[in-house]
Formats: C-alpha cells, sequence, structure tokens
C-alpha cells in the first residue's frame, strides 16, 4: 500500500461541492512550500529552492509535466496555481 495519496477537488466561487474530484496515490514527486523555500522530492531525492515567488517554481515544474486533458490532474493543478496567483 502506498504511503503517499492525495485529493484534488475543483471549487469556484465558493461553492459548497466541487465539479472535479481527484483521488491519486505513488505520486512521481512531491512538491511543498514553507517559509520562503519549496521543498522537491522527487526518486527519492530532496532539492530546496528558496524563493519569494513559490508560485513561480511550481509553474516552472508543471511545464516539464504536459498530460491530456483526460488526465485532469495536471491540468488541475495549474489552475489553481493560476487562481491562487491572481489573489
Amino acid at each position: 500500500m502506498s504511503k503517499r495519496y492525495y485529493l484534488l477537488e475543483s471549487i469556484e466561487g465558493g461553492e459548497k461541492w466541487g465539479r472535479y474530484s481527484f483521488l491519486g496515490y505513488d505520486p512521481l514527486m512531491r512538491v511543498y512550500c514553507s517559509d520562503g523555500k519549496v521543498v522537491i522530492e522527487q526518486d527519492k531525492e530532496e532539492n530546496v529552492i528558496e524563493t519569494d515567488k513559490p508560485l513561480e517554481v511550481v509553474r516552472k515544474i508543471m511545464k516539464d509535466y504536459r498530460s491530456p486533458k483526460s488526465a485532469g490532474t495536471a491540468i488541475e493543478f495549474r489552475d489553481a496555481t493560476q487562481a491562487a496567483a491572481k489573489e
């Protein structure tokens, strides 16, 4: 059984229920941000990038992962980063 799993929900305009839900496990990469650092875990290695613009780092990572529209997950995540950048 996987130790890594995720749930992505699409919420627009403060709706009570999301339009789409994506469940996944064993991700290729884990990216998280804290205290001005973006941590990228992939292939049992960890890369730390210090930045005051973490969404720029995430966008750069996402450019390398083009998914077909049917896959949805990367596309949905990209939309979420764009929405967060506008706030």
